[in-house]
């Protein structure tokens, strides 16, 4: 055979992907996973050249030491040496199900372990993620890495330097990026790559001449897609376990012709970005998310609707670490100088060690799903415990002698404004009798009610318990004749407050219950206050007044249904399927549940008929579906009916324009989407919220292949209505012979994980087929900023502690205010060191923006740093005073802050 000229390089990456649960349990998968790191202590003992790329994570560390502890010292040798390569990552997670902040803890906590271990490689390695999002490259270099390399997501472009690009974002920032993920080159090493997993691969397969012919057309078919004599050669695949005669393959190259270098994936770019510039050529550019276009969709996008309910436990969860217990943590330590940072620290992990994108995306096996669930419990548990022991200290003690009851209020939330909250709250003393006392604020005004809902003994038990346990354990009811300070009163909060543009604290008063007359109009079809009003059309669809610019919209709400031939990784066209919206064919029927002078909810039932199943026609009954782009399968969906019942709540609130929805349905059919529906009577443009950023999409045509898109809380359509929503990650702009619609997909019912999975494996425990609780709501929005603003208030919660005396001074009342709306504060919470506050805000606008940042608690100094936590070299912000800090935030700029600790 002729060498090809001229000679290449190849950089050779022995590597494995990792997925830490899938097909198999995580017991499983570390059963392997031991079999595996055993493997490559070996070969790094025995072939001085081999270099081994572990998958970009450092997670595997931790669950291999799990059962080896006493190999610490070797993985440290060896790592320390440049022959074991780990990070940046925690976790290769799924970028569009994990939120911005728990992207940003992933490289935290990736950095800090393979810190233990030589440091980890600088290189945004994420070769299996189902996308990447658009500001990924601003993240990376926040973390000093100018390098990125992924396999799934890109864009169809006539690229001059093949397959490497210059990926930046809108702040300037920018990485040298390979879209060629791993596993290029196995054919290198083995003639099937397919049966890489059973056992060594040695002799014939690897005999000189057969190994020569391989590395030659290996290369041959690598090299049109490199700008240059550099190859990127990736050797390992799904769970690879390198054979004992891995390195014929270098010797192969070497046969072939070709010089070859064992190499890292950043090694590798490195080299390639070297001799870009050698021969004077830039990568042409390119500024986005990687999720493909209608030329080259990305393939497997239903993972963003698949277990809906894991979604939800996830997003909840996420958003009450970074929004609610990290700035809590600041105000504990302020108030009593300890530190929750063990807590902090774990739960955060716990959280993004079930972000890998077989796992959050929940395309595995059942038991793998179960674990997940069991996992978020976790997380929740671990939240609601911490939360409520760090309120508890910042909480002031009060006189148990002459109590003056109220209730401690604590918001992370900047800019939360007026807002609706409940909580549950625990008082350590017995309150009279009533049922019901009065919220007040510190005018005295009256902003919402607490019922007593429980009360118990105060002992040991009782004082370490959550108030929802607490709340349950009737058998700590205490005795009648028990002092009133040796009693807990546990009391459910509702209310409405001004939380204003600062997070902190907030003191309300119990008082003797009122009954104030309500300024809401309600019907059984209709809720109004001055600002907005809703109506329920007789078919279930709603209306929207803005009643401050008459602006009006309309056929909001609806469900639509279809069939679903697919997995869970891609959803399924039935060939012919059209689809079926509940105005057309529902019974729908409406009555008013309550109103006062807080809020007015009406219930909206909706009784439909929908097919039980398929006929025929599901992925379990083709059984060897190819693993292909979904092409529409032939078939019907069954004759047999069965009716679903969706109840859905509209509340609205007194001086609010937010009109919250509960949608509450039992799934009872299979193989099937349900969608909540909003017509848009123009083709208006769409933000959608994403990470540190919004994003405009474009609308999906009819013959789109994959037409759904990833969003993060919120919707934001260009004539002033807002979709704010809880924990749901798909949706459609989409072109029907309806109209313009935005479809957002509450309920996937599949029976298979699906062909990519390597097997077309049952789903047995068919995971829609439970009750949803879906959460969104109708905002009639001034501007982005505010629709922004509005959806970190809607999906934040608020906690709430009991004072004994509500007049006594708070330790922490105003936290952190900045007085620029188009900056959104994403962090506010401890350094990674313990040694400081980390304040972190993205610029929503296209335009620089100028903002004053107001902080309320002792701090040293002031330094800008990056998001690694480390220097910047930037100049800090500008004091004006104490506590008020002058910027300026470049369009699309992440800036992040360090306040140092004042040292005692």
């Amino acid at each position: 055979m002729s060498v090809p000229s001229p000679t290449k390089t190849v950089h050779l990456i022995f590597t494995t992907h990792w997925d830490r649960e899938w097909v198999q349990s995580f017991e499983q998968f570390r059963y392997r996973l031991v079999e595996l790191v055993d493997r490559v202590f070996e070969l790094l003992a025995h072939e001085p050249e081999f270099i081994f790329t572990f998958d970009g994570q450092t997670i595997v560390l931790e669950d291999y030491l799990a059962v080896r502890p006493e190999a610490r010292e070797r993985l440290q040798r060896f790592a320390r040496q440049g022959r074991l390569v780990v990070g940046p990552w925690y976790v290769l997670a799924d970028q569009f199900l994990e939120g911005p902040e728990a992207t940003v803890r992933n490289l935290l906590i990736g950095r800090a372990l393979a810190s233990e271990y030589g440091g980890a490689m600088r290189e945004g390695y994420v070769p299996d993620s189902f996308g990447s999002t658009a500001t990924l490259p601003a993240l990376l270099n926040g973390f000093g890495i100018h390098h990125a390399n992924f396999g799934r997501g890109m864009t169809r472009h006539d690229l001059a330097t093949g397959c490497v690009f210059r990926w930046a974002w809108h702040d300037g920032s920018s990485v040298l990026a390979m879209n060629r993920g791993y596993g290029n080159a196995t054919g290198l090493l083995i003639s099937d790559p397919a049966h890489h997993g059973y056992g060594d691969v040695q002799g014939p397969v690897n005999a000189d001449n057969a190994a020569r012919e391989r590395a030659a057309a290996c290369i041959a078919a690598n090299a049109p897609a490199f700008p240059g004599t550099i190859i990127y050669a990736s050797i390992g695949g799904d769970h690879f376990v390198p054979p004992l005669d891995v390195m014929t393959a270098p010797a192969a190259i070497a046969r072939a012709g070709h010089r070859y270098v064992v190499s890292t994936p950043e090694g590798c770019l490195r080299a390639m970005e070297a001799e870009l510039r050698a021969q004077g050529r830039e990568p042409t550019t390119l500024i986005g998310e990687m999720r493909g276009n209608r030329e080259a969709p990305m393939h497997l996008t239903g993972v963003l609707s698949t277990d809906i309910a894991l979604k939800q436990k996830n997003r909840r969860a996420e958003v009450a670490l970074a929004g609610l217990l990290d700035p809590l943590a600041v105000a504990y330590r302020a108030a009593s100088g300890r530190s929750q940072q063990f807590a902090l620290r774990r739960a955060w992990k716990l959280l993004i060690s079930g972000h890998a994108h077989d796992s959050i995306c929940a395309c595995s096996t059942d038991a793998v799903l179960e674990d997940l669930h069991n996992r978020l419990r976790h997380v929740d548990e671990l939240i609601t415990l911490a939360g409520e022991r760090m309120l508890r200290g910042v909480t002031p003690a009060g006189a148990r002698d002459c109590p003056r009851p109220g209730v401690l209020l604590f918001n992370g939330q900047p800019a939360r404004g007026r807002d609706a909250f409940a909580a549950l709250a625990r008082l350590p003393y017995r309150l009279a009798a009533p049922a019901f006392y009065d919220l007040l604020d510190d005018a005295g005004a009256r902003i919402g009610e607490a019922e007593v809902v429980a009360y118990r003994r105060i002992d040991g038990e009782t004082s370490a318990a959550t108030n929802a346990d607490c709340a349950r354990l009737t058998c700590k009811a205490p005795e009648a004749n028990l002092p009133d300070e040796q009693v807990y009163t546990h009391l459910a909060l509702r209310g409405v407050l001004d939380f204003g543009e600062s997070s902190g604290c907030h003191a309300l008063r119990l008082a003797p219950v009122t009954q104030p007359a309500t300024t809401l109009e309600a019907s059984a079809s209709h809720l109004a206050n001055a600002l907005v009003e809703l109506r329920v059309a007789d078919d279930g669809q709603l209306s929207l007044l803005d009643k401050t610019t008459s602006q009006h919209f309309t056929h909001l709400g609806w469900f639509e249904d279809m069939a679903d031939c697919g997995d869970t990784y891609d959803y399924g066209v039935l060939d012919g399927d059209q689809p079926v919206r509940s105005f057309t064919q529902a019974a729908v029927s409406t009555r008013l549940l309550q109103c006062d002078a807080l809020s007015a909810t009406l219930e909206v039932t909706t009784r439909w008929r929908l097919p039980t199943r398929l006929a025929g026609c599901g992925r379990r009954e083709q059984r060897a579906v190819p693993f292909s782009w979904p092409q529409p399968t032939e078939g019907q969906r069954s004759e047999e009916m069965i009716e679903h019942t969706l109840v859905a709540t509209y509340t609205l609130y007194d001086g609010m324009a937010r009109v919250d929805a509960h949608v509450r349905f039992l799934n009872q059919s299979e193989q099937h989407r349900l969608r909540l529906g909003f017509h848009c009577a123009t083709p208006l443009a769409i933000h959608a919220g994403a990470h540190f950023s919004s994003l405009p999409r474009p609308w999906s045509a009819p013959d789109d292949p994959f037409p759904t898109r990833p969003m993060l809380d919120y919707l934001h359509r260009e004539d002033g209505l807002a979709i704010l929503v809880k924990g749901l990650y798909e949706y459609e702009p989409r072109v029907s012979d309806a109209g313009h619609e935005l479809l957002i997909t509450i309920c996937r019912s599949v029976d298979t994980i699906g062909p990519a999975a390597g097997n077309n494996y049952d789903v047995e425990h068919p995971r829609a087929l439970i009750e949803h609780n879906i959460d969104y709501a109708l905002f009639p929005s001034p501007t982005l900023a505010d629709t922004i603003h509005q959806a970190a208030a809607f999906i934040t919660p608020v906690l709430a502690e009991g004072l004994l005396d509500a007049a006594a001074p708070l330790p922490v009342t105003q936290m952190l205010r900045c007085n620029n709306r188009h900056l959104v504060v994403s962090a506010c919470k401890r350094s990674e060191a313990d040694d400081g506050v980390i304040l972190r805000l993205w610029n929503s606008s296209a335009d620089a923006q100028p903002a004053t940042l107001h902080w309320g608690l002792p701090y040293a100094a002031c330094s800008s740093v990056e998001l690694s936590e480390e220097p910047s070299g930037r100049t800090a912000p500008e004091e004006d005073s104490v506590g008020e800090f002058r910027l300026v935030v470049q369009p699309s700029e992440i800036v992040t802050l360090k306040l140092g600790d004042v040292l005692s």
